[in-house]
């Protein structure tokens, strides 16, 4: 029995399962998202006439591809499916950018809703895409109705001035649906309503060829109106307009005076609409901003805020009127790239104090930007900020300015004596002196000398500049300023100063080695560098003193040579190991004797334009 039931628990047992296949994977649905109007996502206050629509598809598959595509655009979201103004159809095609609108012409300040779909390699059909939207600007000059407005008074324009304040109330009376403010300016602006800053643009309305064409910006303003009385304002600087600008930093380029050109336009839920817009009624005053410049910085002093003064309510009573200005609205243009924004905030990664007692923030890097520092202080103090890429090992500038002003005194005293003719002042000692005063921080084993640029030379100048007409007490004329700064840019290019720096690079490499036969190459290159600079600022600081005294400076062709083209000697002889090369000058001129494709005379073996031709 227990045999039998063994014999029965043996038994093996098939068990077969149905056979099934991997279930197919169906088509991965593919979708258009990221659509951008004219490479932005809905964007306002675009002026182009036929705009170009883009998107990406978006798959969870591979080698998913689009084959057509249909696009719709409509007045309002809800007439995208019911009644769109265009609608290009299936159209078979894997375009997806630039597809222009060929709809019927579009009306200015009009919001345009837009969707699409396409279908895959599969020949399936997406869904339509969530609806996005494009609003135009202002099309056309006569849809301006806001005047260009200025301050009421009189301005130096030759010199930087305080930056005006331009305000005006206006009534909200009833339900907002949407607002838009549309600016723009003459200078840069920047604009408030109901004291919040309106959009985050910097340096709007940004640089173009004003003359020509002239960018004004969009913004929605809806969320910040409220019923009742509002108030609107805006601050104008100089900017690019009339600033200063070029190498010898004139003013005025496009224009003297600044201008402010605001249109509000508030649409209500009942369907009307209401324009705001400057025009004389606006009134102006000036702030705590009392210069301010691309190049030169800024002046602020808190003592002179007004605040809440674009906000409904402020006294503006002793405020000054505007005048209205002619100037052209046919140039106004609509943004064609993206704006200048505040995208990031650091914090100095080192806080150093010099032995002048200055305090520098190391900011880690390079970067374009504002300090926000917090002081506190009695009313007058003045806190001076100042920006550099470059540091010394004592700190900044002070250094420089603090030895000058014990040095010069005594060089002058030494050299200018005001009781003898100039002519016979000791101009050679003069120089001299001069030159060991510009040159008193440089240690020719430790120097850099491609930090010996235009910019180090042009700086210490220009502190000569000032030093000179402190001890006149004088005021420099922006004139006169511009043209001694011309004077010495010119005198550096005369010198050719960057080119002979540029062998520096070679040197390092080796490559002058057996031109120089020295030891030390690189060390005697330093040490014709450095007299080759000492050359050149004692001849500048001479022309720089007979400018500010009026006296004329000869040119090279009157004999006297403005700048020495100061060139060093090289030793002409291979260098062996361990042995110094006899030395003697190498020509560095033949003045045609020797082209620049010969064998070198020093007998390199190389060309002589790549040879000492190089670096003469």
């Amino acid at each position: 029995m227990r045999s039998a039931w063994m014999q029965y628990l043996a038994v093996p047992v098939l068990l077969i399962a149905p056979h099934t296949t991997p279930a197919a994977e169906s088509p991965a649905p593919v979708s258009p998202t990221y659509l951008r109007c004219e490479y932005k996502v809905d964007p306002l206050g675009i002026d182009v006439s036929q705009p170009r629509l883009s998107w990406q598809l978006s798959a969870e598959g591979r080698g998913v591809v689009q084959t057509a595509y249909q696009v719709r655009v409509a007045e309002t979201e809800a007439g995208l499916a019911g009644s769109p103004i265009w609608d290009t159809g299936r159209v078979d095609s894997d375009q997806s950018i630039h597809i222009a609108y060929g709809g019927p012409a579009l009306a200015s300040g009009q919001r345009y809703y837009w969707q699409v779909r396409v279908w895959d390699g599969d020949g399936t059909v997406s869904d339509w895409s969530a609806p996005a939207f494009w609003e135009m600007g202002l099309l056309h000059a006569s849809d301006w109705q806001a005047s260009w407005i200025t301050p009421a008074w009189d301005e130096d324009v030759s010199a930087p001035q305080p930056v005006p304040l331009l305000r005006t109330t206006f009534e909200v009376d009833g339900e907002v649906e949407a607002a838009r403010a549309y600016v723009t300016s003459l200078g840069l602006y920047e604009v408030e309503l109901n004291g919040r800053r309106v959009g985050d643009q910097v340096f709007a309305p940004g640089w173009t060829s004003y003359d020509t064409r002239l960018q004004y910006q969009t913004y929605d303003v809806t969320g910040l109106l409220h019923p009742g009385e509002n108030a609107v304002g805006g601050m104008l600087a100089d900017g690019w307009y009339r600033g200063h600008m070029t190498w010898d930093m004139r003013r005025n380029l496009y224009g003297e005076h600044l201008a402010l050109l605001l249109q509000l336009r508030i649409t209500y839920t009942d369907g009307r609409e209401q324009i705001v817009s400057s025009d004389a009624s606006w009134k102006a005053a000036t702030g705590p901003i009392r210069m301010a410049d691309i190049y030169n910085g800024e002046h602020y002093d808190a003592r002179l805020e007004r605040p809440d003064w674009s906000r409904a309510g402020y006294d503006d009573g002793d405020w000054a009127a505007v005048r209205l200005i002619d100037h052209p609205k046919d140039i106004l243009i609509a943004p064609a790239g993206p704006p200048v924004r505040k995208v990031e905030e650091i914090s100095p990664i080192d806080i150093l104090h010099t032995p002048a007692g200055d305090t520098v923030f190391d900011m880690g890097q390079n970067l374009v930007g504002w300090v926000r520092l917090r002081v506190r202080g009695t009313a007058g103090t003045t806190v001076t900020l100042r920006h550099a890429e470059v540091l010394d090992k004592e700190g900044l500038r002070p250094r420089i300015q603090e030895f000058m002003e014990e040095k010069l005194d005594e060089v002058l005293d030494a050299y200018v004596n005001p009781k003898l003719p100039p002519e016979e002042w000791n101009w050679p000692g003069l120089r001299a002196e001069l030159a060991k005063t510009f040159l008193f921080d440089l240690d020719v084993k430790e120097t850099d000398f491609k930090n010996l640029n235009s910019e180090v030379l042009r700086e210490k100048m220009l502190a000569l500049v000032k030093f000179v007409y402190d001890r006149k007490e004088e005021e420099i004329e922006p004139e006169r300023m511009r043209q001694l700064e011309r004077l010495v840019m010119l005198r550096v290019i005369d010198q050719k100063w960057r080119d002979h720096l540029y062998a520096l690079d070679y040197l390092r490499e080796g490559i002058y080695l057996r031109a120089y036969g020295q030891k030390d190459p690189l060390l005697e290159y330093k040490r014709d560098s450095f007299d080759m600079f000492q050359e050149l600022t004692s001849t500048i600081s001479e022309d720089v003193i007979r400018y500010i005294l009026g006296f004329r400076i000869p040119s090279a062709r009157e004999g006297r040579q403005t700048v020495r083209a100061y060139k060093p000697s090289y030793a002409a002889s291979q260098v062996s190991a361990g042995s110094r090369a006899e030395e003697k000058p190498a020509p560095v001129r033949t003045e045609g004797k020797i082209g620049r494709n010969d064998p070198c005379p020093c007998g390199s073996g190389k060309k002589y334009k790549k040879c000492c031709g190089r670096i003469s």
